[in-house]
């Protein structure tokens, strides 16, 4: 896959560069076995035997666990289901305290210069991140994007047939006013994130929003209630839907499909970090480092459908080759967003 970065983070501006990921350089960049090992050994001598990881969805990130526990016999992560405010307000009191429970954080990387200026996060070069994309290092390397959530149109196989939307311009058929669903323009969430990712890579312009509002899209109360509706047919399409949210809804028996965009899709990158002052920070190092190694990569590809940032790392099941990522991270993501609440976000009003 193709990966377009427009981060702000970075001291030389390549908005709209496109880095080539081949399968040929799998293996070059990540962590090997030599690295992990000392790293699994330097847990068990300091006698730390679990990984505490604050998350969103950690339910659904289960099969990680679970292989990282394999790999690492003694080690169990133990997941904390939080985010957003409640986790911030979590971290608060626990650093009040002086006896932060957090080993690792991992959440969406919008969070992560907030959590960086609250002083949370602990500077840490995992193994093998050398030749990870600047894009996805965060300030004095106190965060990193391990993953990345491909985001489009979630559709209806029941209510659409043929192919549905597979570029941007499909979206504002006539045929579709009326019987989209999406998450609310003004909220922190995949509809927003996902449409100035694409103004930000040139797959839409303003005309684009303009004529996608005039759709009239429902607005849903959040990501899971858009997909649900969409799930249970009252709406055909979810343009802006997290892949490993559709892919849940379709293990359970959803009538669903995710269609990838010809012009590129959006994504939500999830980042991790370093709890300063982790209880068990070795085993808390294994678990990073891990997450950016092949085995990681495999298993977030393979389980949860998202894409390791790491070169060489695998494709979801159904992504075309060499296909385009529109990516924003970080405070770029934010001041986008800034802006889109201020200016095109009240064309949904």
């Amino acid at each position: 896959m193709r990966h377009s970065f427009f981060s702000r983070r970075l001291t030389i501006a390549i908005a709209g560069a496109c880095l080539s990921v081949l399968p040929a350089m799998a293996g070059l960049a990540h962590a090997d076995d030599a690295d992990l090992k000392a790293l699994y050994e330097a847990a068990k001598s300091a006698g730390e035997d679990t990984v505490s990881v604050y998350m969103p969805a950690a339910a659904s990130n289960q099969p990680l666990f679970d292989i990282f526990q394999a790999e690492f016999p003694g080690i169990t992560i133990t997941p904390t289901d939080i985010f957003g405010a409640a986790m911030f307000a979590r971290l608060e009191a626990e650093v009040a305290t002086g006896k932060p429970q957090a080993d690792v954080l991992s959440s969406g990387d919008l969070d992560f210069p907030t959590l960086f200026s609250k002083g949370y996060l602990e500077s840490f070069a995992p193994a093998g991140v050398a030749d990870l994309s600047k894009g996805y290092v965060g300030t004095d390397n106190s965060w990193y994007v391990w993953t990345l959530v491909p985001v489009g149109p979630g559709i209806n196989t029941d209510m659409i047939s043929g192919d549905g939307p597979t570029s941007w311009a499909d979206l504002l058929d006539p045929a579709l006013k009326g019987k989209m669903a999406m998450t609310s323009a003004t909220t922190l969430t995949t509809s927003p994130m996902a449409m100035v990712q694409a103004l930000a890579g040139g797959a839409i312009d303003d005309a684009w929003i303009s004529a996608f509002a005039a759709q009239k899209p429902s607005i849903g109360k959040g990501t899971s209630a858009t997909m649900l509706s969409v799930a249970q047919g009252q709406f055909a399409v979810a343009p802006f839907m997290a892949l490993t949210v559709l892919n849940a809804a379709k293990a359970k028996g959803a009538p669903v499909k995710f269609n990838y965009l010809k012009e590129g899709n959006a994504v939500v990158p999830l980042s991790v970090g370093l709890m300063k002052g982790a209880p068990h920070p070795n085993a808390a190092k294994l678990f990073i480092s891990w997450l950016l190694s092949p085995s990681g990569a495999k298993i977030a590809a393979e389980k949860l459908g998202s894409v390791g940032t790491m070169p060489g790392s695998p494709e979801p099941e159904g992504m075309p080759a060499n296909h385009k990522l529109l990516v924003l991270t970080g405070d770029a993501m934010q001041a986008a967003l800034k802006d889109w609440v201020a200016g095109q976000a009240a064309k949904f009003e």
